[in-house]
């Protein structure tokens, strides 16, 4: 059947008679594009003067592949790499779909008078932000691409620009950069004003010409409120307990408690005082991080250890004339819940020098000392050291070039 020529252009049925090309359009899934831009229109009754905003692309949707192969029907590309494709798409059945190692994209050029405004928006879909993305050329001009953000769901990219300076070639671009990865573009729009464009959502937002006030309004909003400033006892009656529950940097009490005027910093006072309930020595010591409380009487046993090798040697120690608190750490060797440690200390140099061992910096003189009398000559001594519950001690070594340190556990104590 054939139509009579309308709009510029011809429909043809090449099923008929297949010898025929060139512009005609072949079959009615070709005339789609030309009729997509026509039902997408942005009414605009409000703002006199105001072009209606139709949709100036043909095929915008990329429904269309006439041919089959890339690019899509009304579309130049860049990169063979762009095609429609039909797994993905955000509204229709179909998207065009760039994918590929390097950059790829497609394109449209519109025309566009001096003082006209020109809006743009894609739908786009990619897992890798700043690939996939919108970008308009006024001109010889190319304007700042709009990028998608990433994470593999449909976003809506939009730009805007204008008054146009002079008549200009607008050029319409979807595409994605130089990397591994898939983008979807899909619902392309580009529209041209005689007059800037509204966003007609933030006419009714604070501050526009047309807000919307909730005052007078009945029910409830699908979105929650911040409340204005108000009375606590506007709200409904409720319990200390209730109230209590939504405080969380303190505890109500009520005014006539009895407790009420003890409720700030406590004044100093006995440990076995009354403010203390009566405890155990086990819950006391999960309280102390530096020692362990034993009972008064309490037996303790010295634990033998046969060591077979030196526990720490020269390499273990920095030898510069500084105590190094908590530097030798018995940790691995020493159990937790032992309260002293023996050691059996060697040391050789080619000078007079000593080396220390002590608790901490505050039982200064629960220490063991071990010198160098005669050059070139070992010294060893064995002594018993206080250790806290972190097995971790202070040691100083004469700033020299030392020919042995050794320290070995030979035994420790722990309370029975």
């Amino acid at each position: 059947m054939a139509l009579p020529k309308q709009s510029g252009f011809n429909f043809h049925d090449h099923a008929a008679d297949p010898t025929v090309d060139g512009d005609l359009l072949r079959n009615k899934e070709e005339l789609k594009p030309f009729l997509e831009g026509a039902v997408q229109k942005l009414v605009m009754l409000r703002y006199p003067g105001v072009n209606p905003g139709l949709n100036q692309l043909r095929n915008p949707s990329f429904e269309v592949d006439a041919d089959g192969v890339s690019p899509p029907t009304g579309w130049t590309r860049n990169n063979v790499s762009s095609e429609v494709d039909n797994a993905e798409f955000y509204d229709g059945a179909k998207s065009v779909k760039h994918s590929g190692a390097g950059a790829a994209g497609v394109r449209q050029i519109i025309a566009a008078k001096k003082g006209q405004y020109v809006r743009i928006s894609l739908a786009c879909k990619t897992s890798t932000a700043s690939l996939g993305y919108l970008e308009m050329k006024v001109g010889v001009a190319w304007q700042p691409p709009v990028y998608h953000s990433g994470g593999g769901t449909w976003e809506i990219l939009t730009d805007i620009y204008g008054p146009l300076a002079v008549d200009a070639d607008i050029t319409f671009y979807n595409g994605k950069a130089a990397a591994a990865d898939d983008v979807w573009c899909d619902q392309a729009v580009l529209q041209v004003f005689d007059a800037p464009f509204f966003d007609h959502a933030a006419e009714h937002e604070n501050g526009g010409d047309d807000e919307i006030s909730v005052t007078g309004l009945n029910g409830l909003l699908a979105d929650c409120q911040t409340p204005c400033a108000h009375d606590l006892d506007s709200h409904n009656p409720c319990t200390l307990a209730e109230l209590s529950a939504d405080v969380s940097d303190a505890t109500l009490i009520d005014t006539a408690d009895a407790r009420l005027s003890d409720a700030r910093t406590p004044t100093a006072h006995a440990l076995g005082g009354a403010e203390h309930s009566a405890d155990t020595l086990a819950n006391l010591n999960s309280k102390v991080s530096d020692a362990t409380l034993l009972a008064t009487g309490q037996a303790t046993k010295y634990v033998v250890r046969d060591a077979t090798t030196i526990d720490k040697t020269l390499a273990d120690f920095t030898t510069d004339g500084n105590w190094h608190v908590n530097g030798l750490d018995l940790s691995a060797i020493v159990p937790a819940g032992a309260i002293a440690v023996q050691l059996e200390i060697i040391v050789t140099d080619n000078a007079l020098s000593h080396f220390y061992i002590r608790r901490d910096a505050t039982n200064t003189f629960n220490r063991l000392n071990t010198f160098v009398q005669v050059v070139n000559r070992t010294f060893a001594r064995t002594g018993m050291i206080a250790i806290n519950s972190d097995r971790l001690l202070d040691y100083l070594a004469s700033n020299v070039t030392w020919t042995t340190i050794g320290v070995t556990v030979v035994g420790y104590v722990m309370p029975t």
